[in-house]
Order: structure tokens, then C-alpha cells, then sequence
């Protein structure tokens, strides 16, 4: 009886440290639609963020909106495909991170030449770890829900190309706990003088790789 005892005990103690280990590593399950997103996820998500409050303009990174800051190294752009979007200001990532920990986040999301038309390419996510890659036509619906909290999403092409703009939409999260996240102010342009020089060497390296029938952003 003693024998068996001291099994059983140090088998529930090796299941525990399994367990532990499992529950410890983040899964991440990604969705292409967001109804079913919607369906999976342990409460309601906040409410999408369009952008609608942008203009055509050049904004300096990091662009605080309510409940997180989107990033990029040069900056990033507001313009219209059938909607307004966000998108970076040279063919880079941009990294989406919120004030507090979340469980999900869904957006509409894609690659975008310089005028903001739609292309076709293949993108990485970056999320709790782990890195997913999907291939997107235009701007397409993409939800993320992890088993561990998470307060940053990068995406970028598969591709590092001067046509490639990673562009974004209607940005929305679920947070951790069934916490609200701490609102952030609403964003403005900033146009300081670096804003400006940077705004203005980009679009001059732009101009040059455009045919002349092109048009900047404007």
C-alpha cells in the first residue's frame, strides 16, 4: 500500500509539471473570418477603430489611439482604398501595442503600393511568440485569439520591397481579464521640422522610383 501510494503521488506530480509546461507555452489560433472570430472569443470586443478621425496626411510614429500606439521607424500614412486606412510611410513593418494586456485582437489588413491600391503578397504576424504568415488580396479580415497575454502585434511583408506598405483598418481587441484597456488621447499630426525632412526625403527617394505618370500621396 505504501508502495503504491508513493506512485501514485510522484505520477500526479510528474502530470502537474506537464501541465504546467503546456499551459505555460501560448497558442495562438488565427481566423480569416471575423464572425467566427467574433464566436470564439470570451467576451466582446471593443469597439473598431476606422481611422475615420485621420486625414491624408503623414503622421510621426508612434500615432497614440484609444487603448494602444501603432508604430514604424519612418513614420507612418493616412489615405483611402474604399475606406480610410493607416498604412507605414516606407516599405517596413508597423507594430501595433496596446496599454494593457490582451487575449485577441482582429483588424482588416494588407499590402498597399505607394497610391494605396490593393496587392497580393504574403505576410508575417508577429504575436505571443509565435510568427503566422498568410497570404492576403487587398485588404482581408485577420483575428488572432492567444491562450497567454499579449501586448504587441507586428506585422510586416514576407518580402521586403519598395512597393510593399503593410496597411491596416478597423483595428479591434479583446483585453485580458475582462479589463478595459486605459484609454490613450486621441491622436494628432505632429509636423515638426524632422517630421517635415523625413516626409520630404522619402517622397523625393519615392519620386525617383516611380514612373512619371505617378502621383505621391497627397
Amino acid at each position: 500500500m505504501i508502495f503504491l501510494t508513493k506512485s501514485l503521488r510522484t505520477l500526479f506530480l510528474l502530470l502537474c509539471a506537464v501541465l504546467q509546461h503546456v499551459t505555460a507555452e501560448a497558442a495562438v489560433v488565427s481566423f480569416t473570418n471575423r464572425d467566427d472570430w467574433l464566436a470564439a472569443l470570451p467576451g466582446i470586443a471593443s469597439t473598431p477603430d476606422t481611422f475615420e478621425d485621420l486625414q491624408d496626411s503623414f503622421y510621426v510614429s508612434p500615432l497614440r489611439r484609444h487603448g494602444y500606439v501603432l508604430s514604424a521607424t519612418n513614420g507612418l500614412y493616412s489615405g483611402r482604398t474604399n475606406s480610410r486606412v493607416l498604412s507605414t510611410n516606407s516599405p517596413e513593418p508597423i507594430t501595433l501595442t496596446t496599454s494593457s494586456p490582451i487575449l485577441a485582437v482582429g483588424l482588416s489588413v494588407g499590402l498597399t503600393d505607394f497610391d494605396f491600391k490593393p496587392l497580393t503578397g504574403n505576410m508575417n504576424f508577429e504575436i505571443a511568440n509565435e510568427v503566422i504568415t498568410r497570404n492576403t488580396s487587398g485588404l482581408v479580415f485577420m483575428g488572432f485569439i492567444s491562450t497567454t497575454p499579449f501586448t504587441t502585434l507586428k506585422i510586416s511583408p514576407m518580402i521586403v520591397s519598395s512597393a510593399l506598405y503593410p496597411t491596416i483598418d478597423n483595428v479591434e481587441f479583446h483585453p485580458d481579464s475582462g479589463v478595459a484597456p486605459v484609454p490613450e488621447p486621441a491622436s494628432i499630426t505632429i509636423f515638426s521640422a524632422a517630421g517635415l525632412a523625413l516626409l520630404a526625403r522619402k517622397r523625393l527617394k519615392r519620386f525617383k522610383r516611380k514612373i512619371s505618370t505617378q502621383h505621391p500621396r497627397r
